[in-house]
């Protein structure tokens, strides 16, 4: 998890068969035993905390929802 991943409102591990390589276009949420970007937004001109947000996991935890609505509702400060 990073810093970023918590401001947005995931929480724990991250685990991904989704994983890419990050570069400076991603706001990196999370990464995975490798390093890769497990969880990310990349932003296409819009405001921050706005764009395309890739949650691809392979192992749901128990809270999956309350992350996904946290995300989804996320609003930059």
């Amino acid at each position: 998890m990073t810093s970023s991943g918590e401001r947005w409102g995931l929480a724990g591990w991250w685990l991904s068969t989704w994983a890419i390589h990050g570069d400076s276009t991603l706001e990196v949420l999370a990464t995975d035993e490798n390093g890769r970007a497990a969880a990310w937004v990349r932003r296409y001109g819009g405001p921050s905390g706005t764009g395309f947000v890739q949650l691809g996991r392979s192992d749901w935890p128990a809270d999956a929802i309350a992350q996904l609505a946290a995300v989804s509702e996320y609003r930059p400060h």
